[in-house]
């Protein structure tokens, strides 16, 4: 990066990364960075393997995944950590926006936000307007530089010509355990398993889901994306910007599969429940109204102790059988 001006906020899992222009924002997960430019921030950066940091001034908030960091300054923060392997946080004040990729980590205050999360594997960017809040893609063009990949998941291929295309919040945290009802889990993606007893839980921007519920006919699918199979027996059911999708029965005409992406298995008989921008959960039993899983993403294991359920929620073992109905 020999441009001081750019900004490595949201940085996420970017395996080979080429920015040109300064203004390029909210890169992840990169190997190798070099910041010889002492205004270059690192904010929000995630999964990063080496990091050299010459200036006392640089800001490690919302770092993610770090292997190798060296902090000569007393007041860096580290805010909005991403994919530490083990992090305990006895002081409430501490916030984890942004947070990509954590294996294990225990939130005691109900005021920790989990917002944002990326990981593209290979991403080129010629246009200084192009935002990469991207999330696992693994091959992706963007010659329009109105084009927003805010919130992209586990896409493969993907060619957006249209600059109103969003695709936004995406993230990837292997095990989190949350006892405090407040927490909130928006823009997580990718969760393995994901137990939660109340009804109005919303999915939005969630992707990459193999196996889900639904038993409402009203529940939208706005931008989900890498679904490799979908049958569509209603007329009025949109498949805008649909991406490579496994499985998919849509008796509904009110289901949208606008930005649909990698979701495997998917029966959905609940209005209530909405799986906008959904991306990249393996399992997910949804029955409490308070949680919210917005833009939920790439999360292995999670524990959700929400005060007003009293108890742990429901896992895979429990819940896989009670969804049963809406999968065969």
């Amino acid at each position: 990066m020999p441009d001081s001006s750019v900004k490595l906020e949201d940085v996420f899992a970017i395996q080979t990364v080429g920015m040109p222009d300064s203004s390029v924002k909210d890169v992840f997960a990169i190997q190798t960075v070099g910041m010889q430019d002492s205004s270059v921030k690192l904010e929000d950066v995630l999964a990063i393997q080496t990091v050299g940091m010459p200036d006392s001034s640089v800001k490690l908030e919302d770092i993610l995944a770090i292997q190798t960091v060296g902090m000569p300054d007393s007041s860096v923060k580290l805010e909005d950590v991403l994919a530490i392997q083990t992090v305990g946080m006895p002081d409430s004040s501490v916030k984890l926006e942004d947070v990509l990729a954590i294996q294990t980590v225990w939130m005691p205050d109900s005021s920790v936000k989990l917002e944002y999360i990326l990981a593209i594997q290979t991403v080129r960017m010629p246009d200084s307007s192009v935002k990469l809040d991207v999330l696992a893609n693994q091959t992706v063009g963007m010659p329009d530089s109105s084009v927003k990949l805010e919130d992209v998941l586990a896409i493969q291929t993907v060619g957006m010509p249209d600059s109103s295309v969003k695709l936004e919040d995406v993230l990837a945290i292997q095990t989190v355990g949350m006892p405090d009802s407040s927490v909130k889990l928006e823009d997580i993606l990718a969760i393995q398993t994901v137990g939660m007893p109340d009804s109005s839980v919303k999915l939005e921007d969630v992707l990459a889901i193999q196996t889900v519920g639904m038993p409402d006919s009203s529940v939208k699918l706005e931008d989900i994306l890498a679904i490799q199979t979908v049958g569509v027996p209603d007329s009025s059911v949109k498949l805008e910007d649909i991406l490579a999708v496994q499985t998919f029965g849509m008796p509904d005409s009110s289901v949208k599969l606008e930005d649909i992406l990698a979701i495997q298995t998917v029966g959905m008989p609940d209005s209530s429940v909405k799986l906008e921008d959904i991306l990249a959960i393996q399992t997910v039993g949804v029955p409490d109204s308070t949680v919210k899983l917005e833009d939920i993403l790439a999360i292995q294991t999670v524990g959700v102790l929400h005060s007003s359920a009293g108890r742990a929620l429901v896992y895979l073992e429990v819940w896989s059988s009670s969804i049963q109905p809406f999968l065969s």
